[in-house]
């Protein structure tokens, strides 16, 4: 499968690593400003992938197809478009790809961070884009990774049965099956109202972040879980969680604790 996958981070990196060593023909494709950050990527046109072997995925040197800063390139000849960046690009990002996408592109947002899909499906219907385009979200990023330089990246843990929805709620059966050939145990969710509140991250990462603000410039290197999560601020995380969940009954929206 065509896959072109936007961004240049650790999600990113890993995705177009461990897909072009699947055998699909993969496309990396980051922002112009950050461009210049993917050198050694874009000198030699390969990844260096290394994944522990608890994530079942290959290691080895993955060829792409193409490494570029020009959003209609990479889309040329893409079926999915795989959008990994953090929360606060995904606006930029769905702007940034709007005028090359074409009725028969898939776009997932991967993850959609609290509903990103509606809001990139909005972004992409106020522009010139054709009707027809599939916006969807997976619940979280697949992957557990980290870059290593700008030429390869360490798979550390991979997501299985990953839910994913789309925007459009009576189109999630056409994505999920669309997707299968990448990521064939992927879940197909009721909707996005789901897909986001999955999502334990914005439920989680913050209160670890906020309870140990004096301790995030401290010099030395610090364990975010292991030292950040005292008994304290393991029930702030619980106390959260409940929140979640009845924001999810009274959506009528059935979420795992």
């Amino acid at each position: 499968m065509n896959v072109a996958v936007l961004g240049g981070g650790n999600g990113a990196f890993a995705a177009a690593g461990d897909l072009a060593l699947r055998g699909h023909c993969v496309t990396l494709c980051e922002a112009p400003a950050f461009f210049p950050h993917l050198r050694e990527v874009r000198g030699s046109g390969t990844l260096h992938v290394e994944a522990l072997p608890t994530t079942g995925l290959p290691s080895g040197r993955a060829q792409l197809a193409l490494v570029t800063d020009d959003a209609s390139a990479a889309l040329r000849e893409a079926e999915v478009v795989l959008v990994i960046v953090p929360s606060y690009a995904m606006g930029f990002f769905a702007d940034f790809v709007a005028p090359a996408l074409r009725s028969h592109h898939l776009l997932l947002l991967m993850p959609g961070n609290l509903w990103g899909a509606y809001r990139a499906a909005a972004r992409v219907q106020a522009t010139s884009a054709p009707a027809g385009v599939l916006v969807g979200e997976a619940e979280c990023l697949i992957y557990a990774a980290r870059k290593t330089g700008d030429g390869g990246v360490t798979i550390r843990g991979y997501k299985k049965h990953l839910g994913v929805a789309a925007a459009n709620a009576g189109r999630t059966a056409e994505l999920h099956e669309r997707l299968l050939p990448l990521y064939p145990d992927l879940r197909r969710l009721d909707s996005v109202l789901q897909s986001g509140l999955n999502n334990v991250n914005p439920f989680f990462h913050p209160v670890i972040l906020l309870s140990n603000l004096g301790l995030v410039g401290a010099p030395q290197p610090r364990r975010f879980y292991v030292e950040g999560v005292s008994d304290t601020v393991a029930r702030l995380i619980e106390r959260l969680d409940g929140e979640r969940l009845a924001l999810g009954s009274t959506l009528g929206v059935a979420l795992p604790s």
